[in-house]
């Protein structure tokens, strides 16, 4: 006690002694603006004041009005309007005489008063002063009832032209495109005091009344008012008509508005009224530009009445909604009640031209202007000196009601930086005013003092503390009463206080205040200026804390005013870190309060939780130590908003005195390891803020080069090139970190902007949007004069506002004269180029562009005053601007001694330009001040060397947008302050040491394979990895053990050399493979070396010995025997003897793509030249194609490689590269670092002339890069790989524990885009290869398909970096080992990085859904299948059971042993089997030591095992259904398992699996616990479910488990009953895609009827999710297929229409802004099918757009091409084929050609199918061969007519046919799978006979077969029509809940058989084809297919 008291006394006298003196310091100087982001400019009159009495300038509330009757004409031609006004008025008081109203600016041509009929005598004056029209009665006063008030009724006709200035009835112009004539329109503005300019009125907030407006205008013109139009007439005047509008509700004459002009809306009708719309130019409406606004709005008013409780279109039956974008309006936005208008930047969003700034500039400036509608215009400020009670609201919701709805802008966390800090700032300068201030009168001080950051960000900020005080139910609870209590009429701000006490009280939200007083609270934040800073003193020894307030001044630090402010506080330490829970624990309401709570010696203290308080907080110093210690260690550790209000408080706290420079930037050192947002913008601010002061210093470099050391780390995660798919606060610290990183001459900034500006400037490459602002200053700032000519004229000539402004903001970044003289002769003049309103963003442009603008900017003033005075209405403004750029006291002198020359012709502007000059002045003191303390602390922290003597810098200060409020720290200054506190210090200090968590972030999705089995039915399952698909023949009779090499002798290490001759296409080499015998005995070293190779010698040698040796050549096992003439190898376990075999070979380039290969390019479009390269593909057979080796994964070795090549071109390989060195002439030899252990195939390298996209290590050497051809490089395509690849490297890393990076030094990651790749993708190890489309996007033209192919591929490619390199399958028998858990990693991976793609969902439908399909094949292969050998054989490992199967079972696995058991057993395996090869009880055994050390397998049994239950699912091929038969009399659940098959329902072969179960039913439908409840390991199972009645049950929640699941009928029926009603969510979508997918598969094996079939899924009319839907097209498009050439297809066709229709209405056919990736991708897939059954909807849409592009160039949505390029054909000409056909052959993007390749056989006409087929087998670089089988199926699925077409071509070229695809089984086989008739199959099979001779054996079995199996599609067809005509003419089953018992063993119906087809010949890397056209784009197949 006495301890406390000591210090409580020490504290006072502390205090005492402290009192501050007055002001004489000031730190806000010229330069530096305080109005942060009020963006709503009030009418900017200028009145000559002569008087501050309130009598003077308020209306007397003598009189009052009740209704207006205006109406007005507006003369457009002349300019100019009249108009009548008829004001319904009584008197408030007895005696009354005069009537007193507002009337300026118009001419009044009578004036009459009248009660009744009766006209009353009186005279008028308008008093000018006071813009009052006093009406004198003559001879009487007006009668006075207070119970029954007389009206009378005031009339008055006036007339004046439209005003110029932007307030009252004003005229505005507009271009609607930049080449058309000027458009003249009338609009208005009338807050604060306007409406007195457009007709008389009581213009004042108080004086409501109800308005009925009349407008007539010319006949071509539009009118718009607050309320809806009533009716349009014809005028008297001709050429004229009279628009009369219905009665507003009781309003205020400021929410007033009337808009006259020739626009054009996008618009709602409710019930044949206008509900909402948006209006603008026709220009912008046609262009889309106001989309945006129209969809966002909605949501924010339907949001903001669901917040409030009150509807907006309920408050007045008259109101609807405008959204006006007007030309000309320096309000920036005003909410006028029904009619919001606003400058068109800020409601017109081009998505190509428009960036992220000005995009959440309009999402929130609508919320503002929205939540105006109940705060201000509903409920009123009585007048304007409480004008917080709006603004501050609005500003409120301006952030958290946008951040509602567009909850990825960062609102919540942007609020901080935006306002809580900008607010403090104003707030802590001399005299700030307070929220409330009656003393306001007159108009000028209404502008100047409430239109403030002070109302609009305070106010705000109060608010947000006071709802964290009240909590959020509370707090709105308040606010929905004070909205009622006041709605119509007008408020006070105890108004607000008491309805929030109100619900405070009620709710008993401060009873833990004890005698709290909330009003005083209020009243002390609003009627006070200022806010506390608090000073934190913090006692460790005896848990106290002491905490004082005073008033912070950020001139003086603390201020000479003791105001003492009711402070809710919050706290909390490192020992208990809350930072979420913001309800105050303490009230403090004296200057001193005492706080008690446990502490450790060296916990940090951190107030002010969230910044929730609108207060400062400064701490001890050993508090501040502890605190920067932690921020140092672990700056997450303290919330991201507490880490931004210390860096803006430390900022303040330096510059107001209350800190030295020296602690406040050791404190901000910790910024180094920052990468959050908050606290960077806030230190953009503060650093801004100082480089201003340090612009006259030579010290200026020295604090550049310290941000920059501090930034550079988070510059380079943000990187200087947008990242794809990054969020939007990522891109939008890019926005403001490199403007400022540029600014300070980061050489990396500098050089980015200069690629990108020039990329614009040379090739028309638009620069991305969110760079735009740096970019295009500082391509200026290092460019030429044409370089400024060439945006000027892109400004004048473009169509999209917010680009036009943005141009404008960057002018000025030019340093050359005659381009600034430009600009500025264009501000001053009036020539319809720049608007008044942007004069003052071009002018600060000019001025602050560059240090050398400002004399030329001075210059000019001098030579155009007049002018210059004229545009800005004085020169004042101009002035001042350039003053604060002055740099020297030579310049100051010199600009002061002009001033006085000048002083009679400068007038006011004089004062105002001197006092800016000694602004200047001052802030040159203040450095002169400060210089030593910095010059210290540059010198301490290794920014000076002690012997530098600081040189004299010429700094530019930020481009335009460091101003603009997106990042300008100008407008984001924030300050702090506290006063110092004694300490109090304990002898023993213990140190705390706080350890981090590790956050885990989880799973997710992928996209739908339609995969189904005849012929025309792929069952790859997006198996995008295709490995060397060759045509060399091997005998088929060779045991597969045979195909194996001998396990004699080993590899050790290979010294490589590899020459590539890319002229003569050529390659030659040397290896010598070092190598042991493995046994005694050994007389031969067995390896591979096909005979493509010529190998000119083999040399085996010990030592220096060489041993002669006999080679013979095994050529149909690709085997070469090296055959000791004499002895044996030498054995030796304990020390291997080594033997080198040295072989030298060549060869030339392959041409098939694998082996070494060659292979060509254009670098862009317009290149004519093709470019040669060479590239390999070794998976899984090709190494050997390259140079003789050990090619079988377990020969695993080291590989020390050289390559040759010609100078000029590049080598990559998998390593880093050692060094260069000299070759042979023309040629340099690359020398690369040693690789880790690894198997052959995993090697690869690149010859080509490629450049790169690299990030280096810290030492120099390459870490990680994308390479390409340049023309993709430049185009900035690799950009989202580069960005993703890395996340997805680093979270693999993460999750194996296993860094990538650490594996081995040499090690560095290569992303390599290979123009003709066969393969689609391949792993090898540190260079990845990909086809171009698979890595290269492009935002303009690759659509989210390929987006998602990217970002999963490259998951793929990566994971086999672990799962395949590190660790490898042994032989590819178990190839699941590596592709399995790859496949697994493409979908979960990535979701983990790209979260929004729904890799989850879609896993169910492209892997889980394939693979179930493809298992049920009659044929179907185990995941490990010991009987393979030859190369053909394991290539057939390469398929979806090896992928998509693979990937399902190690995912059942997941859930059965749960995530963190199941990941740290496959860490285990992988540190277990480290560097070398592993089989799949390695595996099995690993998670089976996990599951039992953590038990989470103990539930099931001692008996179960990992082992063996892994072993049922990978030894055997298959699974099983599950037969589900439920007595709801008992619970009890008899489950059947048997092998499924989907040619007979049920298979003939008795296996059983171990099933892990899960289910739920209506009674507990938990599907998110995946756990399994039970094991099944019988044929027959009794679960009891734990219930008893009837309730549906659903086995295999959320699709876990790898298996099918039928049910009894009755159990169909409960389930049916559910999806069919409102409970239908209450099922998983994954089951109810289960369902879907089930049913359609039972119904066509025979286990149920399709009668049965589709009444279950009829379901599908009222689903709206993605995962059913996709399998719902799967299965239709299967059955299209079947029933196409019958008349039931149009049958099935109507059921699918009517099903669909319901979501497609939903999705639309058209994009929506800021729709969900998973939307978009649904109708990707939905509305290719919807037009393909001729749904006229998509028909037409798809014309539409597709007429869009040909005709008018407009761009096809890069989601839609699919099926508008498609339909577009259908129903275009030959011309739209030759247009498609000339984009593809221009195009740059890959993507997109593919794209083309893939519906350009859409079109009808034979003559263009047939140049097509002869462009696709014609040699002629044209079509790539890996292209082929795409742009045939392309043909060939176009149109059913397309078949026979193509057919006949076939029948004409076949040799050509053949040649092209090395193969008739592709091209005839697919032909085959589409022929429709028994007739056309005769026909087919006499042609393939009659051409045997070409065909080969096998080619000709196969196409024979797949023709059989279009003969058996028809069969079937006809055996199931009666079935399905049975559901098409009757419909639904009647079900109900009462059938009879369930039949055990369902009747089968016998399908024809079913085949696993080949391997596609299209995509993949470890792996298999892609999923040719009608997979991969399930549009081609079948959903385009007829």
């Amino acid at each position: 006690m006495a301890l406390k008291i000591l210090t409580l006394l020490a504290i006072v006298i502390y205090n005492v002694a402290a009192t501050p003196t007055p002001v004489t310091r000031n730190t806000i100087f010229i330069d530096e603006k305080l109005q942060g982001q009020i963006f709503e400019g009030i009418d900017s009159v200028i009145t000559n004041v002569r008087s501050e009495d309130p009598s003077d300038w308020r209306l007397p509330t003598t009189t009052k009005p009740v209704h207006y009757d205006v109406a007005l004409n507006i003369n457009i031609q002349q300019l100019s309007f009249t108009g009548t006004v008829n004001i319904q008025l009584v008197a408030n008081q007895a005696n009354v005489s005069e009537i007193v109203l507002h009337a300026q600016y118009y001419d009044i041509t009578s004036l009459t008063l009248q009660q009744g009929t009766t006209t009353l005598a009186t005279t008028y004056e308008v008093v000018p002063v006071s813009d009052f029209l006093q009406v004198r009665l003559t001879n009487d006063v007006l009668q006075y009832n207070a119970a029954t008030p007389i009206t009378y009724v005031l009339s008055i006709s006036f007339g004046a032209s439209l005003r110029t200035e932007m307030n009252g009835l004003y005229r505005s112009w507009f271009r609607n495109s930049p080449t058309d004539e000027v458009s003249w329109m009338a609009t208005t503005h009338f807050q604060a005091t306007g409406a007195r300019y457009a007709f008389p009125c009581y213009d004042e907030p108080s004086f409501k009344a109800t308005f009925a407006f009349t407008v007539t205008r010319p006949s071509n013109y539009r009118s718009w008012f607050c309320t809806r139009l009533s009716q349009t007439t014809n005028a008297t005047e001709a050429g004229y008509e009279v628009d009369v509008f219905s009665r507003t509700p009781i309003m205020s004459t400021y929410l007033l508005a009337l808009i006259v002009t020739e626009y054009e809306s996008v618009s709602i009708l409710e019930n044949q009224q206008l509900k909402f719309e948006v209006i603008a130019r026709p220009a912008a409406i046609s262009s889309n530009q106001a989309e945006y606004a129209f969809d966002v709005a909605q949501k924010l008013t339907s949001q903001m009445g669901e917040h409030t409780g009150i509807d907006f279109y309920g408050m007045d039956e008259n109101l609807k909604m405008t959204h006006a974008a007007i030309p000309d309006f320096s309000a920036g936005a005003m909410e006028n009640w029904g009619l919001m208008v606003y400058r068109e930047a800020y409601l017109m969003y081009d998505p190509n031209h428009t960036n992220d700034f000005f995009k959440q500039l309009i999402a929130y400036i609508l919320s503002h202007e929205i939540a105006h509608m109940w705060f201000g215009n509903l409920v009123t400020c009585e007048y304007w000196d409480n004008l917080w009670l709006n603004e501050g609201f609005a500003r409120y919701y301006q952030y958290f009601l946008t951040d509602w709805v567009e909850d990825y802008m960062g609102f919540q966390t942007r609020f901080i930086t935006e306002q809580m800090h900008t607010a403090l700032l104003t707030d802590s300068a001399n005299s700030p005013l307070p929220l409330t201030y009656p003393q306001l009168t007159t108009p000028a001080s209404v502008r100047a003092n409430m239109f403030s950051l002070i109302t609009y960000n305070k106010g705000a900020a109060f608010i947000r503390m006071t709802e964290h005080l009240l909590g959020s139910s509370v707090h709105r609870q308040g606010l929905q009463y004070y909205l009622t209590n006041r709605a119509y009429s007008v408020a006070r701000p105890i108004d607000l206080f008491e309805s929030l006490q109100l619900a405070a009280t009620q709710a008993q939200a401060l009873d833990a205040y004890g005698a709290f007083d909330f009003i005083e609270y209020c009243r002390s934040w609003s009627e006070h200026a200022g806010h506390p800073v608090l000073n934190v003193n913090v006692n460790r020894a005896n848990n106290q804390i002491v905490i004082t307030q005073s008033r912070f001044n950020i001139n003086m630090g603390v201020s000479n005013l003791n105001t003492t402010y009711i402070v809710p506080l919050t706290f909390t330490t490192a020992s208990n870190p809350d930072f979420t829970n913001t309800k105050p624990t303490h009230i403090m309401s004296t200057e001193v309060l005492v706080v008690e709570t446990p502490l450790s010696s060296n916990d940090w203290v951190i107030f002010n939780k969230q910044q929730t308080g609108f207060y400062r907080v400064n701490y001890d110093d050993e508090s501040w130590n502890i605190i920067t210690n932690a921020l140092k260690v672990n700056p997450s550790q303290i919330h991201e908003y507490n880490r931004a209000q210390i860096v803006n408080d430390v900022f303040q706290f330096a510059r107001s005195g209350l800190m030295s420079y020296t602690k406040a930037l050791s404190i901000l050192s910790y910024l180094e390891n920052e990468k959050d947002y908050a606290p960077w913008v806030a230190a953009i601010t503060g650093f801004q803020w100082l480089r201003n002061r340090f612009a006259v210093s030579s010290l200026l470099g020295y604090l550049d080069e310290l941000i920059v050391r501090w930034a550079t780390p988070l510059m380079n995660d943000l990187t200087y090139y947008p990242v794809d798919n990054e969020d939007f606060m990522g891109s939008y610290l890019r926005y403001q970190l490199a403007p400022f990183m540029c600014e300070m001459n980061v050489a990396a900034c500098r050089t980015a902007a200069r690629q990108q500006f020039l990329a614009l400037v040379n090739d028309n490459t638009e620069v991305p949007p969110n760079s735009r602002n740096w970019v295009y200053c500082n391509g200026l700032r290092d460019g030429s004069q044409s370089d400024f000519d060439f945006l000027w004229s892109r400004y004048n000539s473009h169509n999209v506002y917010t680009e036009k402004i943005q141009l404008l903001q960057i002018f000025g970044c030019s340093p050359h004269s005659a381009a600034l003289n430009t600009f500025l002769s264009n501000i001053v003049e009036d020539n319809f180029v720049i608007r008044p309103q942007d004069y003052t963003a071009a002018f600060t442009s000019a001025v602050n562009g560059n240090e050398v603008n400002t004399q030329i900017v001075l210059e000019f003033i001098k030579n155009n005053m007049a002018a210059t005075e004229a545009a800005f209405s004085g020169l004042a403004a101009p002035l001042s601007n350039v003053a604060a750029r002055l740099r020297s006291e030579e310049e100051l002198a010199e600009f002061e001694a002009w001033l006085l020359a000048n002083q009679a012709v400068l007038g006011d502007a004089y004062a105002t330009a001197l006092s800016s000059a000694q602004s200047v002045r001052n802030s040159m003191a203040w450095v002169k001040e400060n210089e030593e303390e910095f010059y210290n602390f540059f010198l301490e922290n290794d920014i000076i060397t002690p012997d530098d003597a600081p040189d004299s810098a010429v700094t530019s200060t930020m481009s335009i947008f460091a101003v603009m409020v997106a990042f300008a720290t100008d407008h984001r200054s924030f300050s702090t302050a506290g006063t110092l506190v004694a300490k109090l210090k304990m002898a023993t200090l213990t140190y705390f040491f706080v350890l981090l968590a590790i956050v885990f972030v989880n799973a997710g999705p992928r996209t739908p394979v339609k995969t189904t089995i005849f012929a025309d039915e792929k069952l790859d399952g997006e198996v995008f990895e295709n490995i060397d698909a060759f045509t060399d023949v091997l005998p088929s009779n060779i045991p597969a053990s045979d195909y194996r090499l001998p396990t004699t002798t080993s590899p050790v290490h290979y010294t490589v050399l590899w020459a590539v001759d890319i002229q003569q296409l050529t390659f030659s080499g040397t290896v010598d493979i070092d190598l042991v015998a493995t046994q005694a005995n050994v007389n031969e070293i067995v390896i591979h070396s096909a005979s493509y190779l010529n190998r000119t010698s083999t040399v085996l040698t010990l030592g220096a010995t060489a041993i002669p040796v006999t080679v013979v050549e095994q050529p149909e096992l690709d085997f070469i025997r090296i055959q000791l003439s004499a002895g044996t190898l030498q054995f030796n376990p304990a020390t291997p003897v080594v033997y080198k075999l040295s072989i030298s070979f060549a060869a030339p380039l392959r041409t098939n793509m694998y082996g070494i290969y060659q292979s060509w390019y254009r670098n862009n479009s317009t290149a004519t030249a093709v470019s040669w390269m060479a590239s390999t593909q070794y998976q899984a057979t090709s190494a050997r194609y390259a140079f003789p080796c050990y090619d079988e994964p377990k020969f695993k070795a080291t590989f020390d490689v050289t390559i040759s090549r010609p100078v000029g071109f590049k080598s990559w390989f998998l390593t880093k590269l050692a060094t260069t060195r000299a070759g042979a002439t023309g040629y340099e030899e690359d020398v690369y670092t040693q690789t880790p252990k690894m198997s052959t195939y995993l090697l690869a390298l690149i010859v080509a002339e490629y450049e790169s996209v690299p990030l280096n290590n810290t030492d120099g050497t390459l870490k990680y890069e994308v390479i390409a051809r340049p023309g993709a490089i430049n185009a900035g395509q690799a950009d989202y790989a580069f960005t993703v690849g890395q996340l997805l490297t680093d979270t693999m890393s993460n999750h194996t524990g296993i860094d990538y990076y650490g594996v081995n030094s040499n090690l560095k990651m290569t992303h390599a885009s290979i123009p003709d790749f066969s393969a689609g993708a391949m792993e090898n190890w540190g260079l990845i290869t990909y086809r171009e489309a698979y890595l290269m996007y492009d935002p303009n033209h690759t659509s989210d398909y390929f987006k998602q192919l990217i970002a999963y591929i490259l998951s793929h490619e990566i994971a086999h970096m672990w799962f395949g390199n590190l660790v490898t399958n042994e032989f590819w028998d178990c190839l699941w080992l590596n592709e399995g858990f790859a496949r697994y990693y493409q979908y979960f991976l990535t979701d983990w990085v790209e979260d929004y793609m729904g890799l989850d969902t879609r896993f169910i439908t492209e892997q889980v859904h394939t693979s179930l399909l493809s298992d049920s094949a009659d044929d179907a292969h185990p995941l490990t299948n010991p009987d393979i050998g030859s190369p053909t054989s394991i290539s057939d490992m390469f398929s979806t059971i090896s992928y998509n199967k693979g990937a399902a079972v190690i995912r059942m696995t997941e859930h059965l042993l749960g995530f963190e058991v199941h990941r740290q057993g496959l860490q285990n395996y992988l540190t277990n089997r480290y560097l070398d090869t592993a089989v799949p009880n390695d595996l099995f055994q690993a998670l089976q030591t996990v599951a039992v050390s953590t038990g989470a397998i103990a539930a099931y049994g001692s008996d179960f095992s990992v082992v063996d239950y892994y072993r049922s699912w990978t030894e055997k091929a298959g699974h099983p259904v599950l037969y589900v038969e439920v007595n709801h009399q008992t619970g009890d659940m008899t489950i059947q398992q048997r092998r499924f098959n989907i040619n007979t329902g049920y298979s003939t072969d008795n296996s059983l699996w171990i099933v892990p179960v899960t289910f739920a039913t209506a009674s507990n439908p938990d599907f998110e616990n995946t756990k399994p409840s039970h094991i099944i390991r019988d044929a027959v199972t009794v679960i009891n479910r734990g219930t008893v009645g009837d309730e549906w049950v659903i086995f295999n929640k959320q699709q876990t488990g790898f298996y099918r699941v039928n049910y009894d009928e009755y159990t169909w029926n409960l389930i049916v009953l559910a999806l069919r009603g409102e409970d239908r969510t209450k099922i998983h979508e994954y089951n109810r895609a289960q369902i879907v997918d089930d049913v359609f598969q039972f119904a066509r094996s025979g286990i149920l009827s399709y009668t049965r079939a589709f009444s279950i899924l009829s379901f599908l009319e009222n689903e709206t999710e993605y995962a059913p839907w996709v399998a719902a097209m799967t299965g239709f498009t299967w059955l299209r297929n079947r029933l196409a050439g019958t008349s039931d297809l149009a049958l099935l066709e109507q059921i699918i229409a009517r099903w669909a229709t319901p979501i497609m209405n939903q999705l639309t056919y058209e994009p929506i802004q800021n729709e969900s990736f998973m939307r978009s991708y649904l109708r990707w897939q939905l509305a290719p099918v919807m037009c393909a059954i001729n749904v006229r909807a998509c028909r037409d849409a798809a014309n539409t757009q597709f007429r869009a592009l040909v005709d008018s160039n407009t761009e096809v949505d890069i989601n839609s091409r699919n099926w508008v390029y498609c339909n577009g054909l259908r129903e275009g000409s030959e011309a739209d084929f030759d247009f498609l056909w000339q984009r593809y052959q221009q195009h740059n993007v890959y993507t997109e050609k593919i794209q083309i390749l893939q519906f350009i056989g859409c079109t009808p006409y034979v003559s263009r199918i047939n140049s097509h087929l002869l462009n696709i087998v014609q040699d002629n670089f044209l079509i790539r061969p890996q292209d082929y089988t795409a742009a045939f199926n392309s043909l060939l699925t176009g149109n059913e007519a397309n078949t026979l077409l193509v057919f006949a071509f076939v029948r004409e070229n076949l040799p050509a046919v053949i040649n092209a695809f090395g193969t008739a089984t592709t091209p005839l086989s697919n032909i085959a799978a589409r022929l429709r008739t028994l007739n056309d199959v005769t026909e087919f099979l006499q042609f393939v006979d009659a051409n045997q001779n070409l065909i080969s054996n096998a080619s000709y079995e196969r196409i024979v077969y797949n023709a059989e199996l279009t003969r058996q599609s028809i069969v079937w067809t006809t055996q199931v029509r009666d079935d399905m005509n049975n559901y098409f003419v009757n419909g639904d089953d009647d079900i109900t809940a009462s059938t009879a018992a369930p039949v055990s063993d369902p009747p089968i119906v016998s399908p024809p058989d079913l085949v696993e087809p080949e391997t596609p010949d299209i995509p993949g890397s470890a792996v298999t084809a892609f999923v040719s056209v009608f997979a991969v784009v399930f549009a081609a197949v079948a959903n385009f297919a007829l």
